[in-house]
């Protein structure tokens, strides 16, 4: 696992063995690393006369790419421990760019999201710019990766959740040296989930490095990729993501009866952190509810007959009776409250 510290270096450590090891450290530079990320691995070369089969040996990770504090994008040589190239953002005046969030697709592609709110496309081995979005209003303050790389997610300050997918266009006329067709990046669509703050992205099933061969095919009713987004208002939302085309058709959508499960046009799910308000003690018929520094607890009065029903339901003052309102000297507000079952 690779660590980016505020202190300008970055920490290897092993997780072998259910154990947190420093196996070591890169080379220290002068700004803080905000955002980090490993490139692809890759397989190392095998004479012919090597017959070793050990699994382990067949890919190794080779780059880890920095976003930093200081207007740039940092390669790293992951055996070396040293700076292999350094990619610039852009600037506003005299003001530092904070690149906040860093990815890597499948193909060594890499992905940042700035302070801008500019999500940029950076060709890994000439660690030049192919493309660049001024999508948000606001810091881009994270991404996310579909399991194919062929779908880049990115949120931020502004609450805006963006989709980019790869295209492929043409280019002109088929020659020897060219197919007449490049593939590009395009934003597909916005969507506004959130009330605040996006902080972070997830995708299940994770991103795969080294599998982008495999086709985007699903099966009928199979479950489509699942983008996880929260942030300040407390409400991780849960939203499929399958790419556009004739296969999303087949993938189910677990939050709505119907099948549409592209993340432009799908119902997503909301879910909330936010702890009950009211706790029942259901022997004793008490209720009790909390407020941010008092708690109070009222009985329910027994009913008898359907008219006292019917009473209580349109607002009787008389079913129930407040035992207790209790004011608390505390520091904090009160999260949680909670009453046993005979009160």
């Amino acid at each position: 696992m690779a660590i980016g510290c505020e202190d300008g270096c970055i920490r290897i450590v092993s997780l072998e063995d259910d154990d947190f090891t420093l196996m070591r450290k890169f080379d220290r530079i002068k700004t803080r690393i905000l955002s980090i990320a490993w490139g692809p691995p890759m397989r190392p070369h095998k004479s012919k006369t090597d017959g070793s089969d050990d699994e382990e040996e067949m890919w190794k990770d080779t780059w880890v790419v920095s976003g930093c504090s200081d207007s740039s994008i940092r390669k790293w040589d992951a055996r070396s421990g040293r700076v292999m190239d350094r990619m610039t953002v852009d600037r506003t005046r005299n003001e530092k760019t904070l690149v906040w969030a860093v990815g890597v697709l499948a193909d060594g592609t890499i992905v940042s999201g700035d302070s801008l709110g500019t999500v940029k496309f950076w060709d890994s081995s000439t660690c030049t710019q192919i493309q660049s979005f001024g999508t948000h209003g606001a810091d881009v303050l994270c991404l996310a990766i579909n399991p194919w790389s062929t779908g880049v997610f990115t949120s931020g300050i502004d609450q805006k959740i963006a989709e980019f997918i790869q295209v492929e266009v043409s280019t002109g006329k088929p020659s020897t040296l060219s197919t007449g067709k490049q593939k590009r990046w395009v934003q597909s669509c916005t969507r506004r989930l959130h009330s605040h703050d996006v902080r972070c992205l997830a995708i299940w099933p994770p991103q795969s490095m080294v599998s982008s061969s495999k086709s985007q095919q699903f099966t009928p009713n199979s479950m489509p990729p699942l983008l996880v987004s929260a942030g300040l208002d407390m409400s991780p939302a849960f939203s499929p993501c399958a790419p556009a085309g004739s296969e999303a058709t087949k993938a189910r959508n677990p939050f709505s009866r119907n099948s549409v499960s592209t993340f432009q046009d799908a119902y997503y799910h909301k879910s909330s952190f936010v702890s009950p308000v009211v706790s029942i003690a259901p022997l004793a018929r008490l209720v009790a509810c909390r407020y941010d520094n008092k708690v109070a607890i009222w009985r329910i009065k027994p009913v008898h007959s359907e008219d006292e029903m019917l009473g209580e339901s349109a607002g009787n003052a008389e079913g129930w009776t407040k035992l207790l309102e209790m004011s608390l000297k505390v520091d904090t507000n009160i999260d949680d409250v909670a009453l046993s079952g005979d009160g």
